[in-house]
């Protein structure tokens, strides 16, 4: 980056015809001021470049929580659907295990429904799909069958 700063200061500089009426002291001062210039420039291209790449970083990590979500809703429903198979599950858990899947799922309808799922928003899917991740455990073994 530094020899194409100081090409194109030489470049410059005799096109301004200001080289041959500048004593060296002001030469430097100029050379100075013109590195400084772009110096800055170049800074601010990085930061720039800094800030865009924590955005996509932090929009790929807020579509792997929509991924997350989502495969945990199905995974949990696949492990209430085992229950009901296996007989581990009765007919009235089975019913109060579905609508907690499907109240989680008005949730995430809701917290999609202003475009934006804050996370505040995805802490509480996340926490209410722990806890009946944690029924489901319970209500399956719980010793009671289906006959």
């Amino acid at each position: 980056m530094q020899v194409h700063l100081l090409i194109l200061y030489k470049k410059i500089i005799p096109l301004l015809n200001l080289d041959a009426s500048l004593s060296s002291m002001n030469r430097h001062r100029l050379t100075t001021i013109f590195k400084k210039h772009f110096y800055t420039n170049f800074l601010i291209i990085i930061m720039k470049a800094k800030i865009m790449f924590t955005a996509i970083i932090m929009a790929v990590a807020i579509s792997n929580t929509n991924a997350q979500v989502a495969k945990r809703a199905i995974s949990q429903h696949h492990r209430i659907k085992q229950g009901v198979r296996s007989g581990e599950l009765t007919r009235a858990e089975a019913a109060n295990l579905r609508n907690g899947q499907k109240e989680i799922r008005q949730d995430v309808r809701e917290a999609k429904a202003d475009g934006v799922v804050t996370p505040a928003e995805k802490q509480e899917i996340k926490q209410d799909q722990r806890q009946e991740s944690r029924k489901i455990f319970r209500k399956t073994h719980n010793g009671r069958e289906r006959h």
